[in-house]
C-alpha cells in the first residue's frame, strides 16, 4: 500500500513538472479515502499556505465564491455519483479579496491499490472571462451603432457600400475610393496594408462558421481601433481586408505599425466556451515604389511573401523580389494538377529496433517530382496547398499511394512494417475524410496515423475524438508527432490515449550533451510508460544519441544515423518468413 501511494505521488510530481511552464495545477482525490493531494501550482492558484500530505476539504471550500458553491459541489458530486468525467468551472475569492476565475476538469482511474482516483487540473482563466465580457460589451455597442446607422434613408447607401459582417466598407466602395484618390491632385504619398487571416478555412472547419464570424469582426475592430485619419478599411473577402491611409512615414514605421496590429489581433478570444487566438498576415506597399494603380497588386506580392515566412508577419514589397513570389505564384498554380499526376509521392525513412536495427517501421514524408523544379521537399509546397486549399486532398494523395506501396511490397512477398501517415487537424474534421477510406475498402491495418501535438492542447472536440475511435475501429495506430517542445493538455493526452509518442527531435538534439535534456527525456519516458504508449525517438544522428535514448527505453529510433527518406524503390524490406 505504502509503494503504491508512493508510485503514485512520484507520477504526480512528474505530471507537476511537465505541466509547470503552462500554469496548470494537478490534484488527485482518493474517493475511497477521501484523501486529496495537492502539487505546488495548486497551492499557487489557490494563494493557500502549502500542507504536507492530504488537503482537507475546507481549504478549497472556504475559497469558493458564495455564489458558486452549490454549483461547484454538484458538478463534483455528479462526478464521482455517476463515474462520469469531472469538468466545472467557478470562481474563487483570494484572502487579500480578489477574484480569480478557476477552471477544473478531471477523469477517472483506479491506482496500484485497486482504489478510484480522480486525476485532475486546473488553471486560471480570469483573463479570458473578463476579455470575453468586453467582447461582449463590444459587439452589445457596435450593434447599437449598427442600428442607429441603419435607420432612416441611409439605410440603402450604407447597406451599398458597407459588409454586412464587420461594418467596415465593402469592395465597391473600396474601389470607389481608391479611383478618387488616382483623380489626387496634391501627389501625396499612399499606402496600402492587405490583411489576410491565416488558415482561416481551418478556423471554420474546427470551430464552425459563427466562431469564424466573431474571428472576422474581431479582426475588424482591431483594424478601426488602428486606422490613421483619412484612412480608409474594407474588408474585400471572405478573410481579407485593407487599409488604405494617406502620409506614409519611412518603411520601418510602416513595418512597425502593421506588426503592432498583428499583436493587437494576436489577443486571445473566447467564443462559445473556446480560446482562440487568431493570426493574421499583412502585406505592404506604397505609391513610392510605383504607381497608385500598382498598390493592390504590390500588396498582394508582399501578403504572399508574409505568408510564406510563416505567417503572422508584415512583409514591405520589394522590387527585387517581385520575380521570385511570381515563380511561386505559379508552383501554386501547378500543385492541383501534381495531385493527379502522381507526382506528389511519399518518401520513406525508416524506423529501427535500437538493439538489433532491424526496419521496424516506415514513416511516409511528402516529396513532389516538379517538371522544371526537380524533387521539391515538403517545406516548398505544404505551405502553398494550405494556402490553396488543396492540404486535404495532399494527404489523401500520400495515403492512397502509401496503400499502393504496402500492396506491392506485400506482392513481392516482403515484410511490411508499421507505416506511419502524417494527419493534420483539419483532416479530423473533416466528414468525407472517413467516408474515402472507407469507400476504397482498404485495410488500415499496419498503418499508423501521426497527429500534431496541437491536435490536443485544449480538449479535443467529440468530433476529433469520434474520428479517432473510427480510425482505430478500421485497424489504425495513433501517434502523436513533435511531442515536447508544446504545451500538451495531460487531460487530452489522456483522452486521445495515442498508440505512440514521437519525441521532437529538438529534444533529442543536444541530449549527449544536456542533463537536463536527459532527465526531461526520462520523466516522458516514464510518464509514457505509466500510460502504456510506446515512444519513437526522431533525429537520431549520432551513435552517442542512440546509446543515451536506447539506455533510457526508447523502443523505436529515426535518423539520418539510419536512413534519409528514400522513395519506395530504394527501400530494402526483408522477404517474408512464407517467401523463404
Amino acid at each position: 500500500m505504502v509503494d503504491a501511494r508512493k508510485h503514485n505521488s512520484d507520477l504526480l510530481r512528474r505530471l507537476e513538472l511537465a505541466l509547470d511552464a503552462s500554469g496548470m495545477g494537478v490534484w488527485e482525490h482518493n474517493l475511497k479515502r477521501e484523501e486529496v493531494i495537492w502539487d505546488e501550482q495548486m497551492y499557487a492558484l489557490y494563494c493557500a499556505e502549502h500542507m504536507n500530505g492530504k488537503v482537507p476539504a475546507e481549504v478549497w471550500s472556504q475559497r469558493l465564491h458564495p455564489e458558486d458553491v452549490d454549483r461547484a459541489f454538484a458538478d463534483l458530486t455528479s462526478a464521482v455519483t455517476n463515474a462520469v468525467p469531472y469538468a466545472s468551472d467557478f470562481r474563487i475569492i483570494w484572502p487579500d479579496g480578489r477574484i480569480r476565475h478557476l477552471r477544473s476538469r478531471a477523469r477517472h482511474y483506479v491506482n496500484d491499490d485497486g482504489e478510484p482516483c480522480l486525476i485532475g487540473g486546473e488553471w486560471d482563466v480570469t483573463d479570458h472571462v473578463l476579455m470575453a465580457a468586453e467582447l461582449r460589451e463590444q459587439q452589445v455597442k457596435a450593434e447599437e451603432a449598427a442600428l442607429l446607422l441603419a435607420l432612416g434613408h441611409a439605410e440603402v447607401a450604407h447597406a451599398a457600400n458597407h459588409d454586412y459582417l464587420t461594418g467596415l466598407s465593402n469592395r465597391r466602395h473600396f474601389d470607389s475610393v481608391l479611383r478618387e484618390v488616382s483623380n489626387d491632385t496634391k501627389n501625396r504619398v499612399f499606402v496600402l496594408f492587405h490583411i489576410d487571416v491565416d488558415q482561416f478555412k481551418r478556423i471554420n472547419d474546427t470551430y464552425g462558421h459563427p466562431t469564424g464570424d466573431e474571428v472576422l469582426r474581431h479582426v475588424a475592430t482591431s483594424i478601426l481601433r488602428c486606422l490613421p485619419v483619412g484612412g480608409t478599411a474594407a474588408r474585400i473577402g471572405g478573410d481579407e481586408f485593407v487599409v488604405l491611409f494617406p502620409g506614409a512615414s519611412d518603411e520601418s514605421s510602416l513595418v512597425a505599425a502593421a506588426e503592432d496590429l498583428i499583436a493587437r489581433i494576436a489577443n486571445p478570444l473566447m467564443v462559445g466556451g473556446k480560446h482562440i487566438i487568431a493570426s493574421v498576415s499583412i502585406g505592404i506597399s506604397t505609391t513610392r515604389q510605383g504607381s497608385l494603380e500598382n498598390l493592390p497588386v504590390h500588396a498582394d506580392m508582399a501578403l504572399y511573401e508574409a505568408k510564406r515566412a510563416g505567417r503572422g508577419q508584415a512583409h514591405l514589397f520589394e522590387t527585387r523580389s517581385a520575380a521570385q513570389a511570381l515563380v511561386r505564384r505559379q508552383l501554386s498554380a501547378d500543385l492541383e494538377p501534381a495531385l493527379t499526376t502522381g507526382d506528389i509521392l511519399p518518401f520513406y525513412q525508416i524506423q529501427v529496433s535500437p538493439v538489433t536495427r532491424v526496419i521496424i517501421g516506415l514513416e511516409a514524408l511528402a516529396r513532389w517530382r516538379h517538371p522544371t523544379r526537380g524533387l521539391l521537399p515538403p517545406n516548398d509546397f505544404l505551405p502553398v496547398a494550405e494556402e490553396a486549399g488543396l492540404a486535404a486532398e495532399l494527404d489523401a494523395a500520400i495515403l492512397f499511394r502509401v496503400f499502393e506501396d504496402r500492396d506491392r511490397w506485400t506482392r513481392d512477398d516482403k515484410t511490411v512494417p508499421q507505416m506511419a501517415v502524417n494527419l493534420s487537424a483539419a483532416r479530423l474534421q473533416d466528414e468525407s475524410f472517413i467516408k474515402r477510406i472507407r469507400d476504397t475498402k482498404r485495410s488500415l491495418v499496419g498503418i499508423s496515423f501521426e497527429l500534431v501535438e496541437t491536435v490536443f492542447l485544449d480538449d479535443p472536440t467529440k468530433e476529433v475524438l469520434d474520428t479517432i475511435n473510427i480510425l482505430r475501429a478500421l485497424g489504425a495506430r495513433i501517434e502523436i508527432d513533435d511531442f515536447g517542445t508544446g504545451n500538451a493538455s495531460l487531460l487530452g493526452l489522456l483522452k486521445i490515449r495515442p498508440d505512440r509518442l514521437k519525441l521532437d527531435r529538438h529534444l533529442i538534439a543536444d541530449v549527449a550533451m544536456s542533463v537536463e535534456k536527459r532527465r526531461v527525456l526520462s520523466s516522458i519516458l516514464d510518464i509514457a510508460k505509466a500510460l502504456n504508449i510506446g515512444v519513437v525517438a526522431e533525429g537520431i544522428e549520432t551513435e552517442e544519441q542512440a546509446a543515451i535514448m536506447s539506455e533510457l527505453g526508447c523502443e523505436v529510433l529515426q535518423g539520418y544515423l539510419f536512413g534519409r527518406p528514400q522513395p519506395f524503390q530504394d527501400i530494402r524490406l526483408l522477404s517474408s518468413p512464407e517467401a523463404a
